[in-house]
């Protein structure tokens, strides 16, 4: 019932769970194992539907092993559904342990006319005196009217330009938000991680010191008619790295959204990074090798955003030239 989601009934809900999970006395020992409730942070996920709050239901469980937190997951409504909530848990057992650690979780239906009654309904929830994240799991999101609400609730926005209709609807929210001093991350950019450690592990062996500066061509090439977020985000990152590189983008066939291929080249110095097939790279230049780099999977994505909780200059620098790159390209 709508009339009963009010942050005091979540609370009380809660605190009943807690009490459920506490064990009684070992009858042998008079030792209580219990439990160890964690939380560093509310995090709260906009689900893009109510098939995906139960996938992501998952990753926000691998999440709690690193970053425990009070967990809110908001479920798309449909118009005939009313405001409604529940409460779980999500616990493990440290190897070797005897005690389970154990997080809170919330899941809220949310349809679209009740998105400001939500919003009240979150500021009672926030954990005190720590951190909330928002992570947007949809770009509609951002079109819903009253969601812009839970803005000055939180300390950091982070989305996917992935799951965007295009770059520049994207790019588009990303400064909307940075323009009202929103703290905004895009895991397009977090998944780039291992593609930055690659190049610039490479490039500490082929072009060391001030042979960069031999470095005069930066091509990244690229599926679809133009380049996704990540590939104008790798761009910027090398034009940022390599001054004095001219940069271009180049189309090739394959699956929209990754990029295909960085090629560097100059006086002495040839060295090209070329995805084959998922996330395996063949590195061609003084030496060839295969690269097997890990699955930037969401939950691996969400994990390093989780590490930053200031702000993070890198990202805001890196999105200030992609966005000049998408303008002339």
């Amino acid at each position: 019932m709508a009339s009963t989601v009010q942050p005091e009934v979540i609370l009380r809900e809660l605190a009943d769970l807690w009490t459920s999970l506490a064990a009684p006395p070992d009858a042998a020992s008079g030792a209580s194992s219990g439990v160890l409730r964690a939380c560093s942070m509310t995090l709260i996920v906009a689900a893009a539907s109510a098939e995906d709050a139960t996938d992501v239901t998952a990753t926000v469980g691998e999440l709690m092993h690193e970053h425990p937190s009070r967990a809110i997951i908001l479920k798309p409504g449909g118009e005939s559904e009313a405001l409604d909530s529940r409460v779980y848990a999500q616990c493990w057992m440290p190897f070797g342990g005897r005690q389970q650690i154990c997080c809170e979780q919330i899941e809220i239906t949310t349809p679209d006319a009740q998105l400001t009654q939500m919003s009240r309904v979150i500021l009672g929830l926030l954990a005190p005196d720590l951190p909330a994240v928002l992570w947007c799991r949809g770009e509609h999101w951002f079109e819903r009217r009253g969601f812009h609400q839970l803005y000055p609730l939180i300390d950091k926005i982070v989305l996917d330009s992935c799951s965007f209709s295009s770059p520049d609807a994207a790019f588009d929210t990303i400064r909307s938000l940075r323009s009202e001093r929103r703290r905004v991350a895009d895991l397009s950019w977090s998944r780039l991680t291992m593609w930055r450690e690659m190049i610039a592990g490479t490039l500490e062996v082929v072009a060391p010191g001030k042979r960069l500066d031999a470095i005069r061509s930066i091509v990244v090439e690229h599926y679809g008619d133009t380049p996704a977020a990540q590939g104008y985000y790798l761009g910027a990152w090398l034009s940022r790295a390599l001054s004095s590189a001219t940069i271009g983008f180049k189309r090739v066939p394959g699956e929209v959204g990754h990029v295909a291929s960085v090629i560097l080249s100059g006086e002495g110095v040839d060295v090209s990074f070329r995805r084959l097939e998922g996330d395996t790279v063949q590195v061609s230049g003084a030496q060839s090798n295969i690269v097997v780099l890990p699955h930037a999977s969401d939950y691996r994505a969400m994990r390093e955003e989780l590490t930053i909780t200031g702000a993070d200059p890198t990202f805001e620098e890196v999105f200030m030239q992609a966005e000049e790159l998408r303008s002339r390209s």
